[in-house]
C-alpha cells in the first residue's frame, strides 16, 4: 500500500510541472506526425518543431525536425541534445507578437520550467538568416537559444501568444476626416488616422503628417521608419538616419548596425 501511495504521489509531482495542456504532449519516436508545432525554420528552410525534454530537475524548451531523433535544449552555455523528449500537437490557436521586454504578456505559451522552478516560455529569433526557437522567463528581456552547440541569446524576439489574447485588448477605434477606422496602435495627425492591421504593428506620424505602420519604428528629426516584418527593428543614428532589419543596434563609434536578412 505504502509503494502505491508513493508511485501515485511520484505521478502527481509530475503532472504539477508540466502545463496544463500536458494531453497535448506526446513522446515521439520516428516520424513527425502532422500537425506537430512549427516553432521555426533553418536558414534552409528546414522547419525546426517545438519539443522539451526532462534536464536535471527542469523541463527545458527545445528544437528537433524531420529525421532527427534529439531535442535540441539549450542550458548553462551549452547546446544539449537529449533522446528522451515530447512534441507538441498544436493545441490551440495562437500568434507570434514582439518581444515583450520583462514582461509576459497574458497568454504567453509556458512551455517548461527552469531548474529554480521559474515557468519557461516559448520564444523564437531570426539568426542566421533562420528562425530559431527558444526560451524566456519573466523579468528577462532576452530568447535563449540553441545553436552549434552553443547556448546563444538575443533581445530581438518574438513570443509566442496562445488565443490571441492581446488581440482584443490592443484593439482600438478613431475618428478621421475619412470616417471612423479601427486597428492596433492608431496614429493621428491633421485631421487623418491610421491603424495598423495586426497585433505587434505600431503607427507614428511623421512631422510633415505623413503616418507610417509597422514594427519598432523610429523616429528622428520628424522622420519616421518602420520595420516591415515581425522580428525587425528600426534604430537611428547620431545623424538622424534611421535604418531598419534584424537586431539593429548602434555600435560604440555609433553606426546602427543589423543582422543580415531572413
Amino acid at each position: 500500500m505504502k509503494r502505491s501511495h508513493f508511485l501515485l504521489g511520484v505521478a502527481i509531482a509530475l503532472a504539477t510541472v508540466y502545463s496544463t495542456t500536458s494531453a497535448y504532449w506526446q513522446p515521439i519516436r520516428g516520424d513527425i506526425p502532422t500537425h506537430t508545432f512549427v516553432a521555426g525554420h533553418e536558414n534552409d528552410g528546414t522547419p525546426l518543431y517545438l519539443c522539451r525534454a526532462h534536464y536535471l530537475n527542469s523541463i527545458q524548451i527545445g528544437k528537433t525536425w524531420s529525421g532527427y531523433d534529439k531535442c535540441d535544449i539549450s542550458y548553462a552555455g551549452r547546446e544539449i541534445p537529449l533522446s528522451d523528449y515530447e512534441i507538441n500537437i498544436q493545441d490551440s490557436q495562437g500568434e507570434w507578437q514582439p518581444g515583450p521586454g520583462d514582461d509576459i504578456p497574458v497568454g504567453g505559451f509556458r512551455v517548461g520550467t527552469d531548474t529554480n522552478g521559474n515557468p519557461l516560455f516559448l520564444c523564437r529569433t531570426p539568426f542566421n538568416g533562420g528562425m530559431q526557437p527558444g526560451k524566456t522567463w519573466a523579468g528577462y528581456d532576452k530568447c535563449n537559444f540553441s545553436y552549434g552547440g552553443e547556448e546563444l541569446f538575443q533581445r530581438n524576439f518574438e513570443i509566442y501568444v496562445k488565443g490571441n489574447s492581446n488581440s482584443q485588448v490592443n484593439r482600438e477605434c478613431v475618428n478621421s476626416s475619412e470616417g471612423r477606422i479601427c486597428g492596433y496602435s492608431c496614429a493621428s495627425a491633421f485631421g487623418h488616422a491610421r491603424c495598423a492591421l495586426r497585433p505587434g504593428e505600431e503607427c507614428k506620424a511623421d512631422a510633415y503628417g505623413e503616418i507610417i505602420c509597422g514594427f519598432h519604428c523610429a523616429s528622428a528629426f520628424g522622420h519616421v521608419q518602420c520595420g516591415d516584418r515581425p522580428g525587425q527593428n528600426c534604430v537611428a543614428d547620431h545623424f538622424g538616419n534611421i535604418k531598419c532589419g534584424y537586431n539593429c543596434h548602434q555600435s560604440e563609434f555609433g553606426e546602427v548596425i543589423c543582422d543580415s536578412e531572413n
